[in-house]
């Protein structure tokens, strides 16, 4: 069923983060997985994991994405809005992003 589907999605953004540990968004988007489950605690955990990685290469516009898509996920909404301002105001990313 959907979660049989939901937990072998968990386990595939495990593998991908072993392999890439500085792609914040395979945390971020983990997290909705384990969230989906109802796993609010580890979600949480995967949002703050993401929060705290910005690697040598990261841009200031990079950095504030990311922590836009934190702050929204932990529902700090004014505080996701003015980190994405910040984004859009620096310059646009190279990739897309799935916004959560």
């Amino acid at each position: 069923g959907s979660e049989s589907c939901l937990n072998m999605g968990i386990r595939d953004y495990g593998s991908a983060i072993r392999l890439f540990p500085d792609r914040s968004e395979y945390f971020i988007l983990r997290g909705k997985l384990l969230l989906a489950l109802g796993n609010t605690d580890l979600a949480t955990d995967q949002v703050r994991a993401a929060s705290g990685l910005q690697s040598d290469g990261s841009t200031e516009a990079e950095h504030s994405f990311v922590q836009a898509q934190v702050q929204a996920f932990l529902g700090n909404h004014d505080i996701a809005a003015a980190n994405m301002e910040r984004c859009i105001s620096t310059e646009v990313p190279s990739e897309p992003f799935a916004l959560v």
